[in-house]
């Protein structure tokens, strides 16, 4: 009878933990409380012997196999002896243009003045970011919480019934509310994909503060081949959080030209998706492989439109291939120098140009014919772009803004050529009639060559920007089931994509009516227009959103110059600050990349600095400089809009702005070992 009664004390005992920890997700992760509140009859089931030892059983299989309390605190004192961690390189003012490079050249100039010094590591053992493969029975998670002090716990589980279980047995209202009164946010990722939990963490980290990379923790709890091959594409593509961030000077290139080609009369603008349709597109970008692949695309062309991309314009002209569109997305001024090149040697007639509002009209003005498209998360589309849908996914490669682009005009059958995304050849990455491929040019990279599946087989090379670009078509592909893509190139693989040898890709369809089709495109595609023009820009609203920003961030360095000592934390209201939605002021959309860039560098600094006194006056030093560069740009602003009151009065030919362009990305992440 009494072992009767301590069973029913137990089994009620562990009902209340149950009930609490239920309530707890239902106020902090009511998402994932809708879906344990919708598990009724769990596969699995907890394993609580006589002894206390508890499991996790499906199917006659064991999650740990032995007591998960001694199999988890084994694997912790293993993981603190030499924890997984993630280091931001150190910041290089050369290498981070304009405002940046400012900042970070007063910042190190005043901080040797007092003599603040920096330690050769980061020796803080507290982090922004903790991310932890698997929860299992989250055993751990209170003790890696509170061992690496993160402020932000990621936790990724593809096994909703082991969060089930776990409430059972942990407390998770003391992880997400700690006692200790340390705030701390904790985010779930449950997808049971790979690539897709790969990709929701660089959402997450993104809008929780990615240049508080430095320091980050890395757990991996139990053997799941799903979570170990997360794990790996997570640890592989780190550099991605801190790539294609954009800097202030930038946006008012892109302002710049968006004024420019907003201005032409003929302007056409994508505001809307169009009608699908069938019309095959053979999609060719200058990758080496494009090389072999002429006669087949000139075989073709009289059945399917023929795009070209970027670099690979003088490629198909130099063959005798006259494309029917052409792709631009950069707005370096190189880009449009080859662009003029090629109408010299060429003629860029009877091609019609698709590109960004934001590239240099010096080369969109040599095409008779051109479609603009506004790219989300620019300056330039918050100022001018509303009541019309941005481009999303267009970068970081041309390749990328070209598939959005031609979704968006209808085009749901894609053939790609020279979309290499990589090379077998690791030193080359163009086709021989680019003028990277005749040597007029130099070749680029982030440096570092990584082995990818080849798309035929065998081994190709892939560098930072092309892996980054083909994971983007990769998620595009994923989320267009509607449409078809066959890759003849041989490059990179790219999943989802059909591949198919040139010789042996062939085409059935009619000849194509191209005037019928042109015509057909032309019904959706208006002119951008004077009126309209003039009645996006919205001087007012965006000189209120540079006073507010202002304002707000004024406030919070007085407070730091007040009580340095009460920590960094501060630095994650200054990266929010120019974050931004499609609805806000154009202010924060210039601002974000350099602010980030200014925020990762104080991060860096301050978890380097050893003597308590030092960091308060090093932290106070950082928000006064902070808050010269904040005033700086809001000037430099107010300067900008004069120039387009001055444009669209017809008193300047152009705006004016200052030319200054990224060598390389703007940090590297090193290596994710322990310091």
């Amino acid at each position: 009878m009494s072992a009767t009664m301590h069973d029913s004390d137990a089994d009620s005992a562990q009902n209340a933990v149950f009930e609490r920890n239920m309530a707890a997700f239902r106020d902090f992760a009511p998402r994932l409380h809708g879906m344990l509140k919708a598990i009724e009859r769990p596969v699995s089931r907890l394993e609580v012997t006589a002894d206390g030892s508890v499991d996790i059983a499906v199917h006659g299989r064991k999650l740990y196999g032995r007591d998960a309390v001694a199999y988890t605190q084994e694997q912790l004192t293993r993981y603190f002896e030499n924890p997984t961690r993630h280091f931001v390189g150190k910041p290089k003012p050369e290498m981070i243009p304009g405002l940046p490079a400012r900042f970070c050249i007063a910042l190190n100039d005043r901080a040797e003045q007092q003599g603040i010094r920096y330690g050769d590591d980061n020796g803080a053992e507290d982090c922004w970011f903790t991310v932890v493969f698997g929860i299992g029975l989250g055993l751990h998670l209170q003790t890696l919480a509170e061992r690496t002090g993160c402020r932000k716990l990621i936790l990724v589980e593809p096994i909703i019934e082991n969060i089930y279980h776990s409430l059972s047995v942990i407390d998770w209202q003391e992880i997400f509310r700690p006692s200790n009164g340390t705030p701390r946010l904790v985010h779930f990722v449950t997808e049971t994909a790979q690539e897709v939990i790969a990709s929701n963490l660089r959402t997450i980290i993104r809008e929780q503060g990615t240049t508080l990379l430095d320091g980050m923790y890395v757990y991996s709890h139990y053997p799941l081949t799903t979570l170990a091959r997360a794990e790996a594409l997570f640890n592989r593509d780190i550099f991605m959080h801190l790539a294609g961030l954009g800097f202030f000077e930038d946006e008012l290139i892109m302002t710049a030209n968006t004024v420019g080609n907003l201005a032409r009369a003929d302007a056409r603008v994508i505001v809307r998706p169009l009608p699908t349709h069938d019309t095959p597109v053979l999609l060719c970008g200058s990758g080496p492989s494009i090389d072999g692949c002429f006669d087949k695309i000139r075989e073709l062309q009289d059945r399917a439109i023929i795009v070209s991309l970027g670099s690979c314009l003088r490629s198909l002209l130099s063959h005798g291939i006259r494309p029917d569109y052409h792709v631009e997305m950069e707005n370096e001024l190189d880009n449009a120098k080859n662009i003029c090149r090629t109408d010299d040697e060429f003629g860029v007639h009877g091609i019609t140009l698709i590109a960004s509002t934001t590239v240099r009209p010096a080369g969109a003005e040599r095409f008779d014919d051109t479609i603009l498209y506004f790219r989300d998360r620019l300056s330039s589309s918050h100022l001018f772009g509303q009541g019309i849908e941005w481009l999303g996914s267009c970068g970081p490669t041309v390749t990328n803004a070209a598939l959005i682009a031609l979704l968006y005009l209808g085009f749901r059958n894609f053939s790609f050529f020279g979309i290499d995304m990589g090379s077998r050849d690791v030193a080359r990455y163009h086709a021989s009639d680019t003028f990277i491929g005749m040597g007029q040019a130099r070749e680029w990279g982030s440096g570092r060559r990584v082995p990818v599946i080849a798309n035929f087989g065998g081994t190709a090379y892939a560098e930072g920007v092309l892996r980054w670009s083909r994971l983007a078509i990769e998620t595009v592909v994923r989320l267009h089931e509607d449409a078809k893509f066959i890759n003849c190139s041989d490059g990179a693989q790219i999943a989802g994509t059909l591949p198919m040898l040139p010789h042996r890709f062939n085409l059935d369809t009619p000849p194509l009516d191209r005037a019928r089709l042109s015509a057909k495109l032309d019904e959706f595609l208006p002119m951008f227009g004077e009126q309209r023009r003039r009645t996006a820009w919205d001087r007012p609203a965006q000189e209120r959103g540079i006073e507010a920003m202002i304002a707000q961030l004024g406030t919070l360095f007085d407070e730091v110059a007040v009580a340095p000592e009460a920590g960094i934390d501060w630095l994650k209201e200054v990266y929010d600050s120019t974050s931004y939605d499609s609805s806000s002021p154009a202010v924060p959309a210039f601002l974000f990349g350099s602010v980030a860039m200014m925020v990762c560098a104080v991060w860096w600094y301050d978890r380097r600095i050893r003597d308590a006194e030092q960091r308060d006056a090093f932290r106070r030093i950082a928000a006064e400089e902070l808050r010269t560069s904040m005033a700086w740009a809001g000037d430099r602003l107010i300067r900008l809009f004069d120039d387009v009151d001055a444009v669209f009065a017809g008193q300047l030919a152009e705006v004016e702005t200052d030319e200054i362009a990224p060598e390389i990305l703007n940090f590297f992440i090193e290596d994710a070992t322990a310091a």
